[in-house]
């Protein structure tokens, strides 16, 4: 699980197993409050733009800076939706949890869904 804490900044790696992740020519990160389909989105990134592509690393690399995780309610569990593009084919949608925090010694652990 990821650990996010509201006002600062977080740096967050993206790998796509299964993908070369050279070939995608598109990516969309979309967070949300619940892992159902039709929550409401907190806040996006995509690539070209806001998520960079480090050759070096094989991964693609996302700021979320101190005012956007300042927006993110705490002690809730998050999920991140990772959309790649490959040409004009769209893969599955890779999910992940986060963790969004008043600090992160202790409250980690009272992160949960509701």
């Amino acid at each position: 699980m990821i650990k996010i804490k509201p006002g600062c900044d977080k740096h967050l790696k993206i790998r796509i197993p299964g993908i070369n992740t050279e070939t995608i020519t598109a990516l969309e990160l979309i967070i949300k409050d619940s892992a159902d389909r039709n929550a409401p989105v907190l806040l996006t990134k995509a690539y070209p733009g806001e998520i960079v592509f480090r050759s070096e690393e094989g991964a693609f690399t996302v700021t979320l800076t101190g005012e956007e995780t300042a927006i993110l309610p705490a002690r809730k569990l998050l999920y991140g939706e990772v959309f790649p593009q490959i040409g004009s084919k769209k893969p599955a949608v890779a999910v992940f949890e986060m963790c969004s925090a008043g600090t992160l010694k202790g409250e980690m652990r009272k992160c949960r869904k509701f």
